[in-house]
């Protein structure tokens, strides 16, 4: 879910947690509101609804507004649009400095509060490594330091099936298992430069 965000003075949690409530109460409404927009047959129970985001847009956030980040469990983006002359654009996500903590913690312990932190998931690097064993950690991490040292600022995007690392679209993809890693290498058949054959 996208919104402009035009006033400063707003919750982007409680507008955020509205808006998911909203959807999830009313999930064969937005299925329905979906096939007739595409012309599809989607079914419900084939959304992955664990993996709802509401992104807020704006030229500008409030300070309090970008530390609402710092809760791991609220699945909230919040990007910066800024406008140049010559109609150019900056598009920037916004990331918080204070430590992960969980939106347990503030107090919103109501029904549509916990529902919406039940159903809807947030996967994090640490949580795919949970299900690994150290020796199969230290090569992610050394792949990880790899990748990045190719290209910095590339984003880190844990789904719940894998650790994307992306640009314009997925560059590769890591799945952690329990006794090693699957890693996949986005490129066209035949084009990936692999003289030992291990690929």
């Amino acid at each position: 879910m996208i919104e402009y965000k035009r006033g400063q003075s707003y919750s982007v949690v409680d507008s955020g947690m509205s808006y998911l409530s909203l959807l999830l109460n009313n999930k064969a409404d937005v299925v329905l509101e979906y096939n007739e927009k595409c012309n599809q047959t989607l079914k419900k129970d084939r959304v992955d609804w664990s993996q709802l985001r509401v992104l807020f847009v704006s030229d500008s956030f409030t300070n309090y507004q970008i530390e609402a980040l710092g809760f791991k469990d609220i699945p909230i983006e919040l990007w910066q649009v800024s406008r140049y002359d010559k109609n150019l654009l900056m598009v920037d996500r916004m990331h918080t400095t204070s430590a992960s903590a969980s939106s347990l913690t503030i107090g919103k312990k109501g029904a549509a509060f916990q529902k919406i932190t039940k159903e809807v998931k947030l996967y994090t690097e640490e949580i795919h490594l949970k299900v690994s064993n150290p020796q199969t950690q230290a090569p992610y991490k050394q792949y990880r330091e790899m990748v990045l040292s190719l290209s910095p600022n590339m984003p880190v995007k844990p789904t719940k099936v894998y650790i994307g690392f992306k640009a314009k679209s997925n560059v590769t993809d890591v799945n952690v298992q329990k006794k090693g890693l699957r890693v996949f290498v986005n490129l066209p058949k035949g084009k990936l430069d692999d003289p030992k054959g291990i690929a």
